[in-house]
């Protein structure tokens, strides 16, 4: 449940800065109207690449050797097929075969098929080749279709490898002991035709090893480059939000609007409006929760101690727990008070006069324990109890009405002799005692059982009828 302070507070606060929110919500709309715009009724284009289209290209190697020799583990004429280890003195020479084929762009397109043995040796250590030779062994170039495939042939005499590797040693010897001697085939397809109306030419490269040592030769999976060849363009589209950008855009917009239809609504309706006292109930309250363990609710009697005016209630908290005092708040004048040894230490809000009347205008007690009310600088008192005794001693006779109930006793010591109408119900004494003789009229209804009037002024005229 709200509190009402907070509640008031609340409104408080809305009043005083109605102006600022009212602007802050025309920016905040004025904001969440060009994103919705943006965002919403024109969104904007970007620029986006795609794949305009594209070709695959496969290539694929096909091995075998035939044995030219009988030995104890061949037999002549068999044909080895795509194996991996061929015996070098029955089977000295590869035969190989490459297809390669490309799809997915129509028309024609020209391939060129380059075919190299390569020697070299390759170091670990450095991976790198510290020698290389190349031999070419074939080349081919013909028009085809998409799909169709292009082969090409070629043959590598193992044993004459290992003859020339065997040169090269007794040469250099120590360079070629450095690297692991190896053979590899190299083909190099060239493709030139036109995707998606553009012109490409696409060079692909394989590979397919062969580590030869003395007796037998390992032929090892081949290597390819990427069979995939995309033509890119670039075109603009247009951005499509998501949901919650759509509906973050609308209620940046909508939202503040219809707080600005609260705010004026409110404001016609004096949703806003406090009243003085509500506003200074709330101020204190906010103040008071701050500093309550501090505060004491009481009535500060006015002395002689000195008075030094504190400027916040913070501050006179501090001045308590300096001189382990408590604050006491005056229930009739809403000054708080901090009392220490012959100082007074005081701080009076600006809500003090907001909570209650002037201090100047409180009742003060009578003599007798009966409460009067002082009106004015003059001591002219109206005197309402119930049989009580009034004693005037007043400088200059002022004028007194005692319309007590049951008619109580009067001393009137005016020194100049004032005016006097008793008209007690039931017939109280009165004695005039003032220096210059005033005039005393007792009109007491009922003046039985003894109802006395004693004149002792020197010129003084008392008619108990009508003077």
């Amino acid at each position: 449940m709200v509190d009402p302070h907070q509640k008031t507070r609340l409104k408080v606060t809305v009043d005083e800065y109605f102006t600022v929110l009212v602007l802050t919500f025309v920016l905040v709309a004025a904001v969440g109207g060009w994103v919705s715009y943006t965002t919403v009724a024109a969104p904007g284009t970007t620029e986006e690449r795609y794949v305009k289209g594209s070709w695959q290209a496969t290539g694929e190697f096909n091995h075998s050797a035939t044995v030219q020799r009988d030995t104890p583990l061949l037999r002549e004429g068999n044909v080895h097929v795509n194996e991996t280890v061929y015996l070098t003195e029955g089977t000295p020479a590869l035969a190989g075969t490459f297809a390669f084929q490309f799809g997915g762009a129509p028309g024609n397109a020209t391939v060129t098929t380059e075919s190299t043995l390569v020697n070299y040796a390759y170091h670990e250590g450095l991976k790198t080749r510290l020698w290389e030779t190349e031999a070419s062994i074939g080349s081919k170039k013909e028009q085809v279709q998409a799909g169709e495939p292009v082969s090409s042939n070629f043959t590598v005499d193992v044993g004459a490898i290992r003859d020339g590797i065997n040169r090269i040693e007794s040469v250099h010897e120590s360079t070629v002991k450095q690297g692991d001697v190896r053979t590899a085939v190299d083909i190099d397809v060239t493709v030139e035709g036109t995707v998606a109306n553009q012109p490409v030419e696409q060079t692909y490269t394989y590979t397919l090893p062969i580590n030869s040592t003395d007796g037998y030769y390992v032929v090892l999976p081949p290597k390819k480059d990427d069979e995939q060849y995309n033509v890119m363009g670039q075109r603009t589209v247009t951005d499509t939000p998501s949901t919650f950008a759509v509906l973050g855009s609308l209620t940046l917009f909508f939202a503040p609007l219809a707080a600005l239809g609260c705010l004026y609504y409110g404001r016609e309706n004096d949703w806003f409006t406090v009243s003085s006292e509500a506003r200074a109930v709330a101020q204190r309250e906010k103040v008071r929760s701050e500093f309550d363990d501090w505060i004491s609710t009481g009535t500060v009697n006015d002395d002689d101690r000195m008075i030094v005016e504190i400027d916040s209630l913070e501050d006179l908290v501090d001045v308590a727990i300096d001189a382990d005092r408590r604050v006491v708040v005056d229930s009739e004048t809403h000054t708080y008070v901090v009392l220490d040894d012959d100082v007074r230490y005081q701080f009076v809000p600006d809500w003090a006069d907001s909570l209650g009347d002037d201090p100047a205008n409180t009742a003060k007690e009578t003599d007798d324990g009966d409460t009067t009310d002082c009106k004015d600088e003059t001591g002219d008192i109206d005197a309402t109890s119930d049989g009580g005794t009034h004693d005037d001693t007043s400088g200059d006779g002022g004028t007194h009405d005692d319309t007590s109930g049951d008619g109580g006793t009067h001393d009137d010591t005016s020194g100049d002799g004032g005016t006097h109408d008793d008209t007690s119900g039931d017939g109280g004494t009165h004695d005039d005692t003032s220096g210059d003789g005033g005039t005393h009229d007792d009109t007491s209804s009922n003046g039985v059982d003894g109802a006395t009037n004693d004149q002792e002024a020197p010129d003084t005229t008392a008619d108990d009828t009508d003077a």
